[in-house]
């Protein structure tokens, strides 16, 4: 069965960030926490609920991810203590979308703070993610909860990081299966270095060509067609 560990592709970019997170189950010395932060479409969700999905059976401690948006919209709607004990207590916390804190307000920003200083005074490891720059993020309690976290930027994949990840992502839905049609490589040489911005784009194109279009079509189709049908 296919995980979506398998389609991480790490690159000098995103490397301190990816495999910090990927290795953030083992026994350390200390407690970590990082604040990681680059533009949409990088895969820094991805890699985050790619670990926390996992369960490394050789590293027994407890992971848990989770969006910030999950956390505001539970508090208002009436706190969750079981909830906010998982996230509070767990001894990884992956909180992606930390900008969610900031949309909701003073009520978001003191949520950050509390449970970020609730981690720290317990030692526990703590990655948060964002779009920005923690400079940009537009709440000093928020900025002021981060301030010692080590900062590292994840970088979007270049043409080859993106080439190597079309491959994987068309690897998703193919499987070991030799019986379902795959996109020639000219096609995805095209996806990869001329259509795609960053990895969530060459993943909806992928996602596209293979629900939307007929396996028969599929094996044989090419360049000048995928130009067509994705309106480039």
């Amino acid at each position: 069965m296919a995980s979506m560990l398998d389609e991480i592709v790490i690159t000098d970019g995103n490397r301190q960030a990816f495999e910090t997170i990927l290795s953030i189950g083992r026994e350390h010395e200390g407690f970590v926490e990082l604040f990681v932060w680059g533009s949409p479409g990088t895969g820094k969700s991805t890699v985050v609920h790619a670990r926390g999905r996992e369960r490394d059976l050789l590293a027994p401690r407890r992971i848990v991810s989770c969006h910030a948006g999950e956390i505001v919209d539970v508090l208002q709607s009436g706190a969750n203590d079981e909830f906010l004990n998982r996230i509070g207590e767990a001894d990884v916390l992956l909180l992606d979308g930390v900008d969610r804190f900031v949309d909701a307000g003073e009520l978001g920003a003191e949520i950050c703070r509390l449970l970020l200083t609730q981690r720290k005074r317990a030692g526990l490891d703590t990655v948060v993610v964002s779009d920005v720059p923690l400079e940009e993020i537009a709440s000093e309690k928020i900025r002021e909860a981060l301030a010692d976290f080590s900062a590292v930027e994840v970088k979007p994949l270049d043409a080859q990081g993106l080439r190597q990840f079309a491959e994987r992502i068309q690897n998703s839905f193919v499987g070991k299966s030799a019986d379902i049609a795959r996109l020639n490589d000219d096609v995805l040489d095209f996806i990869a270095q001329d259509f795609a911005q960053n990895a969530a784009d060459v993943r909806n194109a992928l996602r596209f060509l293979f629900t939307e279009i007929s396996e028969e079509e599929r094996g044989a189709i090419t360049r000048e067609k995928v130009t067509e049908l994705l309106g480039v």
